[in-house]
């Protein structure tokens, strides 16, 4: 669907980590900027910000839902959306 978009599709070989290595390295060797909620050593700053805007679903879902809900499924992937909305939960409803 991206790519009706302009997107260029790259498939790389491997796992989701080595999809994640050929991005950043083409990012650095074309002097992009990686926007993406997986981190690593050196590029945290970006993946903390995507991670507080997946806050907004837990506050628009909260202003909506008449009682506080109870349980909560998530898609966990690689962790930074499961872990933003547990975590803006635990702040906003605590235990």
């Amino acid at each position: 669907a991206i790519a009706r978009f302009g997107a260029e599709i790259v498939r790389v070989a491997g796992d989701y980590d080595q999809s994640v290595r050929e991005a950043a390295r083409v990012a650095a060797e074309r002097g992009w900027t990686v926007v993406s909620d997986t981190s690593w050593p050196g590029y945290e700053r970006i993946p903390g910000l995507v991670m507080q805007g997946y806050t907004v679903i837990v506050r628009e879902a909260l202003k909506r839902l008449p009682q506080p809900p109870t349980h909560v499924f998530l898609q966990a992937g690689v962790g930074g959306f499961a872990a933003a909305i547990a975590g803006h939960l635990a702040i906003v409803l605590g235990e």
